[in-house]
């Protein structure tokens, strides 16, 4: 290598030499955030529909209940009504708990912009993996939520089912 090369250069030149994919690899890395995004989308979805069947079910079988003269003076529909609240409580935890990851233009600008290329590439490979973790994890705690806020609220229409059909 000739004298005037630099030493960031040379970093540089030692870098795509470790790391010849680095280029393939940060395609990858970028997809990644999309494929995350996707997860947690379907997650959160999944969380509201689940909510918003549970509240008009909760709603709509008082009301039929109630024309065929089920008393509403029941420790059932008691327990119903308080499973269903746990269940909304926990959805919207679920809902609202942690952060997506994603890069922040404004880091990008403040460290990498006169970075070589590969060495960009490589951190970004890095940092896009430690994203996915964090982001994997994080949808991963919200589908265990939303498992447990369905069973919550089958267990709850199953009591409503009950308090319909045996009234106590």
């Amino acid at each position: 290598m000739p004298e005037e090369i630099d030493q960031q250069s040379r970093d540089a030149i030692k870098t795509s030499l470790n790391y010849p994919a680095a280029g393939l690899a940060y395609n990858v890395a970028l997809g990644s955030y999309e494929t995350a995004l996707n997860r947690l989308k379907f997650v959160e979805e999944r969380l509201q529909t689940t909510m918003a069947l549970a509240a008009t079910l909760t709603l709509a079988v008082p009301a039929i209940a109630k024309a065929q003269d089920v008393s509403l003076a029941s420790n059932l529909l008691v327990a119903a009504v308080v499973l269903f609240v746990i269940g909304v409580g926990l959805g919207t935890y679920a809902r609202w708990m942690g952060e997506v990851k994603l890069l922040n233009p404004a880091h990008l600008y403040d460290e990498w912009l006169r970075c070589d290329e590969w060495v960009f590439k490589v951190d970004m490979v890095m940092y896009a993996g430690k994203h996915f973790e964090a982001n994997r994890t994080l949808i991963k705690s919200k589908w265990r939520l939303a498992i447990i806020t369905s069973i919550i609220f089958f267990l709850e229409f199953l009591i409503l089912f009950l308090w319909v059909v045996r009234p106590l």
